[in-house]
């Protein structure tokens, strides 16, 4: 069994691609006004500092992927860009957006 590596943002652009593809045009469309380049932003695991991909921005809320439980997650960010708030979801994109619709 191979040790887990983190997600690259070469890898997380083909997962964002394919699951756009999966995704209503509606959905599509509601990402694509949101959507940002990635960027990595911190974010506190189970006590230790580490990185997550923020792949869109709406207001003071990013939708970020968490890439230990394979899924979308929302949070606010603070005042230096770090993800206040650690969520679990394994919620794949489409399933992830229709908090925002």
């Amino acid at each position: 069994m191979e040790a887990w590596q983190p997600i690259s943002a070469s890898e997380l652009e083909e997962l964002v691609s394919y699951q756009l593809q999966e995704c209503p045009p509606a959905l599509v469309a509601l990402f694509e006004a949101h959507r940002v380049s990635p960027f990595q932003a911190p974010i506190v695991r189970n006590g230790r500092r580490e990185a997550v991909f923020v792949v869109a921005k709406r207001g003071d809320e990013v939708m970020y992927y968490e890439d230990v439980e394979d899924g979308f997650n929302f949070s606010p960010l603070s005042a230096d860009g770090e993800i206040l708030e650690h969520w679990c979801n394994q919620h794949e994109l489409k399933y992830a957006l229709k908090r925002w619709e």
